[in-house]
């Protein structure tokens, strides 16, 4: 029988969650990551391929080119012009959607062997492929869900930015010339738009956890994060952006450095479809390295936000009946009154970082 892990059931300030986290993301075999890692495999190699394309069609470089009017839109090809749209709309689409249908899983089944790893048990990537492949349209519809409930963020976020960047454009002058918004203007968007973003994923951010521990669908799950992140948003915040930096930061900057610093020298000498993945790879391939260990903390803000509830109990008895099984060593089953006897040790005064097995 089992022995559970204290440090699951206690609350912890964002600083050693996140510790708490990526040293779990690589304990026991690297289990987590590699079962992250693993199940987003297709989408990262979906994205390369996506990335070749583009570079190879030219679709993305004349978009960009009418857009920033470089190109005078009187003279362009109007069948070429919507073929581009086409390849960079529609190709663009089906990797984002394939890519948040792959994170959310990968979230899920890193949520699922935690939880199930805080009951003492054994619980590897083996376990959470089957799991994953056995919540298949569960995990699908948590996943449409969320994309939805960010696309809807996104719009709200947007819509700010760009009255914000015409104001802008409009009292400067700066489009007169009909060439493209100089830096400042660009850089209005993101500015405004990320720490909304980031809001709305902090409120998402045990959502993925609430589908595989709690056995929730789409919707529920989506008010179920919204009710656990609610009074303790602070935290959970933190928690992201201390992962973000982790995990997303780095993958932006080696994108920018790449984009604006070699992409017309790479493109000159490996030509466009080569060149446009030797751009846009090194950042997907590292993305792929990184994104599971803000999966970890996203299940480790699940459990930290249900350890401060004050209207239910977060214990292990409770996660046993939320995810099956026999109860932990030392675990009272509060209906027959009696308890599974546990180790002598079984106070643990600290958290523990997970690297047993």
């Amino acid at each position: 029988m089992s022995s559970f892990d204290p440090g699951f059931f206690e609350p912890k300030d964002p600083v050693p969650l996140v510790r708490t986290a990526l040293g779990s993301c690589f304990a026991n075999g690297w289990a987590a990551f590699v079962t992250a890692a693993t199940l987003l495999l297709p989408a990262t190699a979906l994205s390369l391929g996506f990335s070749y394309v583009i570079g190879r069609t030219g679709a993305l470089e004349e978009l960009m080119s009418v857009q920033g009017g470089q190109i005078d839109p009187t003279k362009v090809n109007m069948s070429e012009f919507f073929g581009s749209i086409l390849i960079v709309a529609g190709g663009g689409l089906v990797v984002v959607g394939v890519w948040l249908l792959s994170a959310f899983s990968a979230a899920a089944a890193v949520g699922r062997m935690l939880a199930e790893r805080a009951l003492g048990r054994r619980y590897g990537p083996a376990e959470a492929w089957d799991f994953v492949v056995g919540k298949a349209f569960r995990l699908i519809g948590g996943g449409i869900v969320q994309g939805v409930v960010l696309f809807v963020g996104y719009i709200i976020a947007s819509i700010p930015a760009s009255i914000v960047a015409v104001i802008v454009i409009a009292a400067t002058g700066s489009m007169a010339s009909g060439g493209k918004p100089p830096a400042a203007v660009q850089a209005i968007s993101p500015v405004l738009v990320l720490p909304i973003l980031a809001i709305v994923a902090t409120y998402l951010a045990s959502m993925p956890a609430s589908v595989a521990v709690e056995d929730l669908g789409g919707i529920s799950a989506v008010f179920r994060s919204f009710r656990l992140v609610s009074g303790n948003f602070r935290r959970a915040v933190t928690a992201m952006v201390l992962g973000g930096l982790i995990a997303i930061v780095p993958v932006g900057v080696v994108q920018m450095v790449l984009q604006f610093g070699f992409q017309k020298q790479l493109t000159e000498a490996l030509g466009a479809g080569p060149g446009m993945l030797a751009v846009q790879g090194p950042a997907t391939i590292l993305g792929l390295l990184t994104w599971p260990i803000l999966f970890t903390v996203q299940a480790f803000i699940y459990f930290d936000l249900r350890s401060r509830q004050t209207e239910a109990d977060f214990t292990p008895y409770e996660l046993t009946l939320e995810v099956g099984g026999e109860l932990p060593e030392g675990i009272q089953d509060p209906f027959v009154g009696s308890a599974v006897p546990g180790p002598p040790s079984a106070d643990h005064s600290t958290p523990s970082d997970m690297s047993r097995g």
